[in-house]
């Protein structure tokens, strides 16, 4: 059987075409997106990774979880979940499977299998590593202090889990826009930004 791996594009075989989705570039993150995430997100944590467990799918299955600890340093906003929340991340599997007979006439013995994966775009969701200190954006799921991360499980969102690092702060699969930029390149600066961006949330709540 021959196995063929094929992550974007198209093949032409047999005189039939099978078209493969492209993985579309996220734009970099500018400071008027970043202000809607702010104000999107229910609930803004910074804290470190304490635990990370994967669930890894079973045959058939067509969705994997995610489920992190964090031990929170700040909340941007009031919040009665204690010292940790817990995020879970549901992802969709969309590599599919198509398994196609190769006719005698083209080069290949009559009846052999292709065996073809197909992978449209790829949904983004967080990678995260034990004692990693993240900034994330968070949406409630309906538990007690259990949340899902913004932009996960999809492909054409920005995905709200920024890694603090020595350099400044990093986000994952695209850049800061230009006027976003100078905010990441120090944790101070960009705490101050989502500060400011959840006082004026508040605000709005207060005074609409």
């Amino acid at each position: 059987m021959l196995k063929v791996l094929l992550s974007a594009g198209a093949v032409f075989f047999a005189g039939e075409t099978f078209v493969y989705s492209m993985q579309p570039p996220l734009p970099p993150l500018n400071i008027i997106e970043f202000k809607k995430l702010v104000l999107e997100a229910e609930l803004i944590v910074l804290g470190k990774i304490e635990k990370t467990e994967e669930t890894i799918p079973g045959k058939g299955e067509v969705e994997k979880t995610i489920e992190i600890t964090v031990n929170v340093e700040k909340y941007f906003a009031q919040s009665n979940c204690g010292q940790t929340v817990n995020v879970l991340e549901t992802v969709p599997i969309l590599e599919s499977e198509k398994t196609l007979s190769i006719p005698g006439n083209s080069g290949s013995k009559s009846g052999q299998i292709l065996t073809v994966f197909r992978a449209g775009p790829s949904s983004y969701h967080g990678r995260y590593l034990l004692g990693e200190r993240v900034i994330l954006f968070l949406a409630e799921i309906g538990k007690a202090c259990q949340f899902r991360l913004l932009g996960s499980g999809a492909y054409d969102k920005h995905l709200c889990k920024f890694s603090i690092t020595n350099s400044g702060i990093t986000a994952t699969s695209y850049c800061f826009a230009a006027d976003l930029e100078p905010y990441a390149k120090s944790e101070k600066a960009f705490i101050q930004l989502i500060d400011s961006f959840v006082a004026l949330k508040n605000h709005d709540l207060l005074f609409p």
